[in-house]
């Protein structure tokens, strides 16, 4: 009677532990155990690659390199967001370090060579301070990189590129950035409460907090370019100067936009690391400490495990739970987070993402099922999601909700697995995976839902 007991009241106990929960095969934590290349590969069975070095915010709060090949950890403020997965594109600025008045030109504003401050990446005066000029008659106040001038004869307009960069108010409140002389393209944003977007035409904009006062300013995707195209900054005192809503936004002709006028007080803003690349959505920064006309290029992260450390997979059955965090939206691409598959399309599973819902995806040459967990996670919140697969018993869990299940008969045949990317092309998932655990049973439904809250 005490040992029955004893058994009724630990057995409750020992189940809420997922952990312990039988089957579990895999515990990648990234998170966590920060492993480099080599034991990630001899540890767990993980290839990574990127031919380049890559740029991530550190645990410190400042930006810092990864070697070519190793991976990049990154942090948001104190929190571990896990290994950073992401496609290469190029930074096509060729002086990112904003020193060189040979490929910067100015209008009204200067860069003063001096009072620079501690940058985002920890490094003493690699902060830039651009000031409107003291001459209240000066009809603009911007600056602007001269090599990424574009006009009808002088090269395509960079539609469908991403900009970004980082500031740090000085003595005013409002940066703003042009992207067309001829058209409202760009954004505008209020330094003074947390970087919001004050204004913006033809991009999605938005800012990121990266700690010490200083924002990562985005206008992604831009569109409809006119006349001259380029990469300008400009600075105000108030949202009126920064940016003219009836014509061309922050390409704005003003006068008297100085601090104050006795004596004149030019106004000023600290500035840092800008990207210009071609990509519909902002990557992790690159710098160009050379100079290099061609820009500067990250290589695409791969990360996998391929078909000779995949033993560990129940061809039958099992389940998988994924955290991380994305960088892109949802989109008919589809882009996704995990996917195993047979080096080929023909047999997945994997959890994409589509224009409006999260999916636990199905292909096998028999059938295939898309399995809706919920709406889609936008670009740079969290998710926790499960899946579990078995001939007829489907289902997935998304931030805790209730299972949706799927009664297909078939289980694709899949010999790797790829994190944050599909063999269907265009489907790069690009974002961060914290953690990514594996059991080679289908867990209960209510285990699922466990695992995704």
């Amino acid at each position: 009677m005490i040992l029955n007991r004893i058994t009724r009241y630990n057995a409750p106990t020992a189940r809420k532990e997922f952990s312990h929960w039988r089957g579990l095969e895999k515990d990648w934590n990234f998170a966590v155990d920060k492993k480099t290349t080599a034991n990630l590969l001899s540890q767990d069975g993980i290839t990574h690659t990127r031919a380049s070095l890559a740029y991530y915010n550190n645990s410190s709060g400042n930006l810092a390199s990864a070697a070519s090949g190793e991976p990049s950890y990154e942090y948001s403020g104190s929190t571990s967001l896990g290994m950073r997965i992401e496609k290469g594109t190029t930074n096509i600025i060729r002086d990112t370090s904003m020193t060189d008045g040979d490929h910067w030109n100015e209008s009204g504003a200067v860069w003063p060579g001096s009072g620079e401050i501690t940058g985002p990446d920890g490094v003493s005066d690699s902060g830039i301070k651009l000031e409107g000029a003291a001459n209240t008659s000066s009809a603009y106040h911007a600056a602007w990189d001269q090599h990424i001038l574009t006009t009808y004869s002088g090269g395509a307009h960079k539609n469908g590129y991403s900009a970004s960069f980082y500031a740090k108010r000085g003595n005013c409140d409002y940066v703003g950035l042009s992207l067309s002389s001829g058209a409202k393209v760009g954004a505008a944003w209020d330094l003074s409460s947390g970087a919001g977007v004050s204004a913006y035409a033809n991009c999605t904009a938005s800012s990121e907090d990266v700690g010490d006062g200083w924002y990562r300013l985005k206008c992604e995707n831009v569109s409809n370019i006119a006349m001259y195209g380029f990469f300008c900054f400009t600075m105000s005192k108030d949202g009126a100067g920064v940016w003219d809503d009836s014509g061309y936004g922050a390409w704005n002709s003003r006068e008297n936009d100085v601090a104050s006028t006795d004596p004149v007080v030019a106004n000023y803003v600290y500035l840092f690391g800008p990207q210009y690349e071609d990509s519909t959505y902002c990557t992790s920064y690159m710098a160009n400490p050379s100079k290099l006309a061609s820009g500067v290029a990250r290589a695409d992260t791969v990360v996998s495990v391929i078909p000779d450390n995949f033993s560990f997979y129940n061809q039958t059955e099992g389940t998988f739970a994924v955290e991380g965090r994305k960088l892109r939206n949802g989109s008919s691409a589809l882009p996704t987070m995990l996917e195993v598959n047979d080096n080929s399309t023909s047999d997945t599973i994997g959890f994409n993402t589509s224009a409006t819902k999260e999916q636990f995806d199905v292909v096998d040459p028999s059938g295939s099922a898309t399995i809706e967990s919920g709406n889609d996670i936008i670009a740079n919140n969290g998710y926790k999601i499960s899946g579990g697969y078995k001939s007829g018993n489907y289902g997935t869990s998304l931030n805790g909700a209730a299972v949706v299940s799927n009664t297909l008969a078939h289980v694709p045949a899949v010999t790797q697995l790829h994190f944050g990317q599909s063999e269907h092309s265009g489907r790069r998932g690009d974002g961060h995976i914290s953690r990514v655990r594996y059991y080679k049973r289908r867990l209960k439904d209510k285990q699922l839902k466990t695992l995704s809250t």
